[in-house]
């Protein structure tokens, strides 16, 4: 049986980063969205609904992807990347 997503290495390195972006409020409907049709490509949620920030958990294997789809909805809405890249930290590990 063939594999879906036979580009992506069987067990994908390390784990999810975070990346926040900031936007105008009325395109976060629509950025959240276009993030939820890639499937597997990371979970997005919304930080501050009136600043327009949002958080993205892109999943280990799909960074390029998102490099890609980030610079897409930056030309098309504004979007402005504040923070890429930033590890996810366990709170039991503090």
């Amino acid at each position: 049986m063939a594999r879906r997503f036979s580009r992506l290495p069987a067990e994908p390195p390390g784990e999810a980063r975070i990346w926040t972006l900031k936007m105008a409020p009325a395109d976060m409907g629509y950025v959240n969205s276009i993030i939820e049709a890639y499937e597997g490509l990371g979970l997005a949620r919304t930080t501050d609904n009136k600043a327009g920030i949002m958080e993205v958990w892109v999943m280990p294997g799909f960074e390029e992807d998102f490099r890609a789809i980030a610079a897409s909805l930056a030309a098309e809405t504004g979007l402005e990347v504040l923070e890429k890249e930033r590890p996810i930290r366990d709170p039991a590990e503090s």
